[in-house]
C-alpha cells in the first residue's frame, strides 16, 4: 500500500478558479508518480522539464482537463519591439467546465548541493520571462514556473527547503508534491499584463 498522496499548497488564493480546478489536477500527480514507480521503477518528475510537463499533462487529462505539452505556438521575439515568431510552449491546459485555459513555461532544477534563495528567484524569473513571450491570446493566463527536486529517495537539504519556501512567497501558486521517489516543489508565477 502506498503512503498517502499529498500536495501541500504553500501559496494558493482560494478565491481564484485555479485553486478549485488545480486541486484535483495536482492531487493526481503523486498518484501517477507512484504508478510509474510500480510499473517501471522510474519517477518522471526526477528528470527534466519535458518529462515533468508530460506527467503534468497526463495528470491534467486524468482530472478531466485537456492538456498538450511541447506544442508549437507564436512567441514574442527576444528584445523589445520584436515581432512574434514560432516557438514551443512547455504546457497548455484547458478546463472544459470553466472554459479557462493556462499556458506554462517551466524550468527544472535537480538540487544536489545547497542553493541560495536568489538562485531560485533567477530560475523563476527566467521561466516568467519565457511565459511572457507566449502570445497573450494563447491562454487566459500564462505562468512561468520551476520544478525543484533532490536526490532520489531523499529530501532536499533543510537550507534548500527554507530558500524554496521563501521564494514561494513571491509566486502566485506554489506547492510541495509527495509521492514518487522524493518530494518535489513546484513554484508558479502568473504573467501580469502591464
Amino acid at each position: 500500500m502506498h503512503a498517502p498522496h499529498r500536495v501541500e499548497w504553500l501559496k494558493s488564493d482560494q478565491r481564484r478558479i485555479e485553486a478549485s480546478v488545480w486541486k484535483k489536477w495536482f492531487g493526481l500527480i503523486p498518484v501517477l508518480r507512484d504508478e510509474f514507480i510500480s510499473h517501471m521503477d522510474d519517477d518522471p518528475l526526477m528528470y527534466n522539464e519535458t518529462t515533468s510537463c508530460g506527467l503534468l499533462a497526463s495528470s491534467a487529462s486524468r482530472a478531466g482537463l485537456l492538456a498538450l505539452n511541447e506544442y508549437i505556438t507564436t512567441k514574442r521575439g527576444p528584445g523589445r519591439g520584436r515581432p512574434h515568431r514560432w516557438g514551443r510552449c512547455d504546457l497548455w491546459v484547458y478546463d472544459p467546465n470553466t472554459k479557462r485555459s493556462w499556458s506554462f513555461e517551466m524550468k527544472q532544477k535537480f538540487c544536489i548541493s545547497t542553493h541560495r534563495q536568489d538562485y531560485f528567484h533567477r530560475l523563476l524569473d527566467e521561466a516568467y520571462s519565457d511565459a511572457n513571450c507566449v502570445h497573450p491570446q494563447e491562454a487566459d493566463n500564462r505562468y512561468g514556473g520551476i520544478i525543484i527536486s533532490g536526490p532520489e529517495g531523499s529530501r532536499l537539504s533543510r537550507e534548500n527547503e527554507v530558500n524554496i519556501v521563501q521564494t514561494a512567497a513571491d509566486t502566485t501558486f506554489s506547492c510541495r508534491i509527495e509521492g514518487g521517489k522524493a518530494p518535489v516543489w513546484m513554484l508558479l508565477r502568473e504573467v501580469t499584463v502591464k
